[in-house]
């Protein structure tokens, strides 16, 4: 929405791209440096106006009634000369240097004084054009060569009241009131831009450097870097705060931003005095180190901070706690760019989230490996779902007593044309993200309910078993997942009940999706709903209760180490307890083994899932192994 209102903005300039160019409108104004003092466009501009503006005003004041003797030829040429400068850089400031267009205050400078010596003693109408040329000097140029322009006006208008001592009168108090004016304009001006400037260049919240000025300095390290030729020296650290969104939803944004006020500080008196921290908004900050030995210093760095932020941060009345993940990348020797530094350090520090959160991990060959597979089976994977190269298998879920299968779980597989078959934790989690796991679930739901359908009509061993679907978070807050449901579920004609949806912990965890409205209509319409891989989150007994679930799937960490009659056992015999104890039927994943299958049955479990019975096949397959007979007892390994 935001680039269709700059393209109607320059659709409502109906000037040839040249003259918009120069007058700062259109698509002028899209591409201009954050510094004003680097922007040579509206330096030439400015100036460019003083010269046109005082030339115009003076021709109007020749034009009006005054003194003969002011008609003086000297006036004319002042009011050309500042013409022919102006349209000078009005048109050709592109192609000036940059000392051109900083002496073009000093040639103001010469103009306004010949313009007061030609006017005689009317030339106190110029003196106002002198404020004009001292301020341009202090907005745009250092303060040194702003400081040397005021003192080459006060030196100018020295020699114009002592030339014209006749005409001025009380010279040195005209002198200090014109200089001491100028002066204080010139100052306050670059007071107001220093002030605006650093506004833009740092984060409001905490005050440390944005990602603009952060962008900017590593620029700036990276080109020293590459003149010196010295080795790899420069390393960015890239945080996101671990479990800051717990924070501001049950503190309040006011306690949110007393933290990121807190851990800014607490990064700032980390970090060592040459580095720069910066904030790129949210709970995302960065370190640019430079001068860094090599891969182990700038991974010490790193734990430094994590170390520092273990401390508990006092918040008003709230004592919080808090880590961060740390991603770091360092530059290589030559001809790396800061976006490829920063895209490094944020796979890096999602590698971290990833690998248990708060620590810190740098940016290597096998992580950029990793960058690449993942972006290939990206490109891959819409094309993929329009060539229909997935398809569903399906595993059967077994009676524990005498392995009869009472239903079957519908699996999506990838079958790539070139790498053959891709493991869904290969492309789920990427579809999760890129949100194609929403029309490939669609397909899932679709084709697994026409199956199951099929399987009634033939009247073969799998005539009347059930079926379970996975429902990924991304489908779950969909506004389609109703209608698909309903759609497919009267396209195959088969009861509600008969499905299975399986939920995992972190769809439940996200009330933002609003899980217990479309939950509660999901059952209204008589679809069981089981909840995933059980007893790997964080309260998933609460949900038992709260959304009223059919089903519990014990997740395959409880059943590997089943069968010793260690604390496994203990543990998975009271949670099969518990579940009992509130009526909700668990299926227990990953049987391998005979003797994980008789102890769970032992401590109660009635259902189970896994290689010991049967692993995921295509229909026809899993049809071929029963050989007409509903029990898996021929497919035992």
């Amino acid at each position: 929405m935001a680039q269709r209102s700059i393209e109607r903005g320059r659709r409502q300039v109906p000037l040839p791209n040249w003259l918009a160019g120069r007058l700062g409108v259109g698509r002028a104004v899209l591409h201009t440096p954050d510094d004003p003092a680097e922007d040579r466009a509206l330096i030439a501009r400015s100036l460019a106006f003083l010269f046109l503006a005082g030339a115009t005003l003076s021709v109007v004041w020749l034009m009006l009634p005054h003194e003969q003797r002011t008609e003086d030829p000297g006036v004319i040429a002042m009011t050309a000369g500042a013409y022919a400068v102006g349209l000078l850089l009005f048109f050709g400031f592109d192609h000036l240097p940059q000392w051109v267009l900083k002496g073009s205050v000093t040639a103001a400078t010469v103009v306004i004084t010949g313009a007061i010596f030609s006017n005689h003693e009317n030339g106190s109408v110029y003196v106002f054009f002198y404020l004009w040329a001292t301020v341009y000097a202090f907005s745009y140029f250092t303060l040194r060569q702003a400081l040397l322009q005021t003192a080459f006006v006060g030196v100018a208008f020295g020699a114009v009241l002592f030339i014209q001592r006749d005409v001025w009168q009380e010279e040195w108090a005209r002198w200090l009131m014109v200089i001491g004016s100028t002066m204080a304009a010139g100052l306050l001006v670059r007071f107001l831009t220093g002030t605006l400037r650093h506004r833009s260049l740092h984060d409001p919240l905490t005050g440390l450097a944005n990602r603009t000025l952060y962008l900017k300095k590593l620029d700036e390290a990276l080109a020293v870097t590459d003149e010196d030729e010295r080795p790899p020296s420069v390393a960015v650290l890239f945080l996101d705060l671990d479990g800051f969104k717990y924070v501001n939803d049950s503190l309040g944004h006011h306690v949110g931003d007393g933290l990121l006020t807190a851990v800014g500080d607490r990064l700032r008196a980390t970090a060592r005095p040459d580095d720069l921290t910066a904030r790129f908004g949210g709970d995302e900050f960065a370190l640019l180190c430079r001068d860094v030995d090599d891969e182990a210093d700038a991974l010490s760095i790193g734990q430094r901070i994590n170390e520092a932020l273990t401390e508990g941060f006092q918040v008003g009345d709230h004592e919080l706690h808090i880590s961060a993940s740390v991603g770091v990348s360092i530059s290589g020797t030559g001809g790396c760019d800061s976006g490829t530094l920063l895209r490094d350090a944020d796979a890096a520090m999602y590698a971290a989230k990833a690998r248990g959160r708060a620590r810190c991990e740098l940016f290597g060959d096998s992580l950029r490996q990793k960058m690449v597979e993942r972006l290939e089976i990206e490109n891959e994977l819409r094309p993929a779902l329009e060539r229909d190269q997935f398809e569903i298998h399906y595993q059967p879920i077994v009676t524990l007593e005498d392995r009869h299968i009472v239903g079957v779980e519908a699996l999506v597989r990838w079958r790539h044309p070139v790498r053959g078959l891709i493991s869904p934790g290969d492309f789920i989690p990427i579809a999760e993200d890129t949100g194609l796991i929403v029309p490939i679930g669609r397909m899932v739901l679709y084709r697994a309910c026409v199956q199951l359908a099929a399987w009634d009509a033939s009247g073969g061993p799998l005539a009347g078993i059930s079926l379970s679907v996975n429902l990924s978070a991304r489908q779950l807050p969909h506004g389609e997942l109703l209608a698909n449901l309903d759609t497919a579920l009267a396209r195959a004609r088969i009861a509600p009940d008969r499905l299975t949806l399986e939920l995992t912990e972190s769809i439940l965890m996200d009330e933002e999706s609003g899980p217990a409205e479309t939950l509660a209509a999901l059952r209204r319409r008589g679809v069981r709903l089981s909840l995933d891989d059980f007893g790997t989150g964080y309260s998933s007994l609460s949900y038992l209760q709260r959304f009223a679930l059919d089903e519990l799937k014990l997740d395959r960490s409880f059943v590997s180490g089943l069968g010793h009659g260690g604390s496994e056992d203990a543990i998975t015999g009271a949670v099969l307890a518990l579940a009992g104890a509130l009526g909700v039927p668990v299926v227990a994943e990953g049987i391998e083994h005979e003797h994980q299958a008789q102890t769970l049955r032992r401590l109660g479990a009635q259902h189970g899932q896994g290689y010991l019975f049967a692993r995921p096949a295509l229909p026809d397959e899993l049809e071929r192994s029963l050989g007409g007979q509903p029990e898996m007892r021929l497919l035992a390994s």
